[in-house]
């Protein structure tokens, strides 16, 4: 178990507040054998912080510029639950 708190400490210092509620609810789902719902809320903080990074390359970088709309067309997609 002290394994698991030390994932608690990485995830409150090294992202951002939104990201942070996404992995301590994966967190959540892990010790609770949820495992589906660890990988998914994995996923979803996965690509909702390189969606961030993303956009703060996209003011420097020519690349990042072209993709980040792409991007920002996809988050828009509304979504089945």
């Amino acid at each position: 178990m002290s394994r698991l708190t030390d994932m608690e400490e990485l995830i409150s210092k090294k992202f951002d507040i939104e990201i942070q509620e996404y992995m301590k609810e994966a967190l959540s789902c892990y010790m609770a054998s949820a495992y589906r719902g660890c990988i998914v809320l994995s996923y979803i903080a996965l690509f909702e912080d390189i969606y961030n990074k993303q956009e703060g390359l996209s003011a420097t970088n020519s690349k990042a510029k072209q993709l980040y709309p792409r991007g920002q067309k996809k988050k828009g997609i509304p979504r089945c639950l």
